[in-house]
């Protein structure tokens, strides 16, 4: 046997096999799960709106939530398809979250364009946001953390989907836990500023996310 197969034989039994890393399904499955328990955690601690009985009777709560939980879901696999450096084959799924962002706001703003009854905002109001961010730090980091595991190649729109994915979670234990019946609140200061803060993810994906 020459020198360069007994120095592949003996890396080869000496070397552990390295794991197969998770599919995109599995990975923003796990963060799902992890996402549904925070989530519940969060609102044990806060507490759920008073008038929930109220709001579980409108349509269009439900449909915000609907699609505030659809852009979660679609937030979550497009970060985990973005760990990947050819996207595990997953290129047109990637922009979904946004297309989903864009949907409930659309939704909200005819929403508020079609209200005809005077609904009193809260009193807060950038508290609502700093909240919301604040919740979203947690979230963030585990999935900043576990990208960084990986080899992403697009890191700046990883680090923008996962804020968004990060800070949707802020704003789903928020619209749970607030009392609010104010459209343009919601719009003001919980969903455009979402998307503005997610941005932020262009710098940190940048400088967290880069190998």
């Amino acid at each position: 046997m020459s020198i360069p197969e007994q120095f592949i034989q003996n890396l080869a039994e000496q070397c552990e096999p390295i794991p197969a890393s998770p599919s995109p399904l599995r990975l923003s499955g796990q963060w799902l799960i992890e996402a549904i328990i925070y989530i519940g955690v969060s609102l044990l601690y806060l507490g759920v709106r008073p008038d929930i009985k109220l709001q579980l009777q409108s349509p269009s709560f439900y449909v915000e939530f609907f699609l505030l939980s659809t852009l979660i879901i679609m937030a979550s696999f497009s970060a985990a398809a973005l760990s990947y450096p050819d996207l595990y084959q997953r290129r047109k799924l990637i922009y979904l979250p946004f297309f989903t962002m864009a949907l409930l706001v659309t939704f909200l703003l005819i929403q508020w364009q079609m209200t005809t009854h005077v609904t009193h905002a809260p009193s807060h109001t950038w508290q609502c946001l700093l909240s919301i961010t604040l919740l979203a730090v947690l979230p963030a980091g585990r999935v900043f953390y576990a990208i960084r595991k990986m080899a992403s190649t697009h890191y700046r729109l990883a680090g923008i989907t996962a804020m968004l994915f990060s800070l949707a979670i802020g704003s789903f234990v928020i619209g749970f836990s607030e009392l609010n019946g104010a459209i343009a609140h919601a719009i003001q200061w919980h969903y455009l500023p979402i998307i503005c803060i997610s941005f932020a993810g262009l710098w940190l994906g940048k400088k967290y996310l880069t190998w």
